[in-house]
């Protein structure tokens, strides 16, 4: 949902959260390679929207790497 409310724009924070939250949860539910995934989105739109030290993008990055 919220890459479709993102419209034509490339890169969304709102996105970035939606993907982290939904790789937990299908981390959680045993789905890695979804998490992963999902992960994976989350670090590209948090990377391009927020600063490099910003908590979420650090911990987007690190359950992508576990």
């Amino acid at each position: 949902m919220a890459s479709a409310l993102r419209g034509d724009l490339p890169w969304s924070f709102r996105t970035g959260l939606a993907s982290l939250m939904l790789g937990r949860a299908l981390d959680k539910l045993g789905d890695h390679a979804q998490a992963r995934q999902a992960f994976d989105t989350a670090v590209k739109h948090l990377s391009n929207t927020v600063t490099a030290d910003h908590p979420d993008l650090l911990h987007a990055r690190e359950l992508l790497h576990q």
